[in-house]
């Protein structure tokens, strides 16, 4: 499973990887991972969000969890 969640990490944009290490990874706040990359906490939230739907949508299958409109999340 970790190789699994790497490979889909790494297929996720840069932006994207990047908060998600920041906060899960790494322990941050959200508040935090927008100072470090210089963007508002709105835009922040964002890019976590689209971050963690990628994620699912990844290893969701695998892992037999519902599809994204299950989160109330739409692409």
């Amino acid at each position: 499973m970790q190789l699994a969640t790497r490979g889909a990490l790494e297929r996720l944009p840069d932006n994207q990887r990047e908060v998600l290490v920041l906060k899960y990874i790494n322990g941050l706040s959200t508040e935090e991972v927008g100072v470090v990359i210089k963007k508002s906490l709105a835009a922040t939230n964002s890019l976590l969000q689209r971050g963690r739907q990628g994620l699912r949508e990844a290893l969701g299958p695998a892992l037999g969890l519902p599809a994204a409109e299950s989160y109330g999340e739409t692409r």
